[in-house]
């Protein structure tokens, strides 16, 4: 028999078709991810032209919203979680752009229980701006002596500095990667309508609490810790929020600083759940938060 003749060839192991599988089915994900990804980046990152055309061919899917958007976000979702399972989970921008901003976590204690008319703690308030976004104004953002004491405690990142024109890194690295993942940024995009960014940043918030969940709890659940140790005989608080001090670089044309912004993240009830999903994340269309399940 040649050994080009395949006639008689015996059939191929059961080792041999797992292989085959594995290698149609990585195939398969590396297209379905790329091209998945590709149309949920393409709505919130095109131009005004194109995202007319996008709108009127399919306006639920350019605004984040329909069937079709919550089943590709679903998609994308599992698809993630297997990268993120096969340690294939890498970010390639490298150096294709420039910084527009920085931020920190940072988690706010608060000792009042939920309010439905006021989701967020006392002294603050919604403030838009085209540049900022949807974002918050706080009374104790930064503490401050001379506001009237309010029952909420903000414990800022260890890698913040205090003085943000002049500082040098040189420890907490691991901390520094841990709160990496955590940051978003929540700014609009050029001419970006108020309801688009509200629905957009509202569904990658969501994704994100929902997909790095323990990482986000694991978090607080740290601060909290680090507060009640040095605090052991205060009341425990009853909402734990995990909030983002954003910071915009300003462009070249623009008056030298920074400007800080606020946005909430996600929310945690000592008292609630236990166990599965026990974040809230905040949605900025509704402003309130809600589960991440």
């Amino acid at each position: 028999m040649s050994e080009f003749d395949t006639a008689n060839a015996p059939p191929p192991s059961p080792r041999q078709v797992l292989l085959g599988c594995f290698i149609l089915f990585h195939l398969t994900f590396m297209i379905a991810a790329n091209l998945l990804g590709y149309a949920i980046w393409v709505p919130n990152r095109t131009s005004d032209e194109p995202r007319k055309i996008l709108k009127q061919a399919a306006p639920d899917f350019a605004g984040n919203t329909g069937h079709g958007w919550e089943w590709s976000t679903q998609l994308e979702t599992n698809i993630r979680r297997w990268t993120q399972l096969t340690l294939q989970d890498q970010e390639w921008a490298l150096f294709t752009s420039a910084a527009k901003g920085t931020g920190f976590p940072c988690v706010i204690l608060v000792w009042d229980d939920v309010d439905p008319s006021e989701p967020l703690p006392p002294g603050t308030k919604y403030t838009y701006d085209e540049k900022n976004g949807i974002h918050l104004d706080a009374t104790w953002n930064p503490p401050s002596d001379a506001e009237p004491p309010l029952r909420v405690e903000l414990l800022l990142s260890r890698n913040e500095p205090k003085d943000v024109d002049s500082f040098v890194r040189i420890s907490n690295c691991r901390v520094r990667r841990y709160e990496g993942p955590l940051f978003i940024n929540l700014q609009p995009y050029d001419g970006e309508e108020y309801g688009t960014l509200a629905a957009r940043i509202s569904s990658s918030l969501h994704t994100q609490v929902k997909d790095y969940h323990d990482q986000h709890l694991a978090y607080m659940r740290w601060r909290l810790k680090e507060w009640t140790d040095a605090h052991p005989h205060e009341p425990a608080p009853k909402q734990i929020l995990l909030f983002q001090r954003f910071y915009r670089i300003h462009k070249p044309d623009e008056e030298r600083g920074w400007q800080r912004a606020l946005y909430p993240i996600a929310r945690w009830l000592p008292d609630g759940p236990k166990t599965g999903y026990v974040l809230d994340y905040f949605d900025y269309r509704d402003r309130q938060f809600l589960p991440a399940k």
